[in-house]
């Protein structure tokens, strides 16, 4: 999974995301790392699963690229589901998504 961002930058990608996730109820299981070169996204609500993303910027703006993908036992049934919310969201966020 890529998603992508033009004319922005990932710290604002990130504080919509949040804001997004706040308007659906899901702040509280969802939490948000950024550095320079990679994204973490933890998901905890009976287990912890986490999602890294390599971080890519040129000038044209900002690509995720997913490198990694620890989901445990419980949260496997809901992966389908969760990789569609982030697509959702980063549609309504004006990003583009592609796998």
């Amino acid at each position: 999974m890529h998603f992508s961002f033009n004319n922005t930058t990932p710290q604002v990608v990130i504080q919509r995301m949040i804001k997004e996730l706040k308007n659906r109820k899901l702040e509280r299981m969802v939490n948000f790392d950024l550095t320079e070169s990679k994204l973490i996204v933890t998901i905890r609500k009976l287990g912890c699963s986490r999602l890294v993303f390599d971080v890519k910027s040129d000038a044209s703006g900002h690509e995720f690229s997913l490198r990694e993908r620890h989901i445990v036992l419980t949260h496997r049934p809901f992966r389908v589901e969760v990789e569609k919310l982030i697509q959702e969201v980063v549609d309504d966020l004006g990003g583009q998504v592609t796998t």
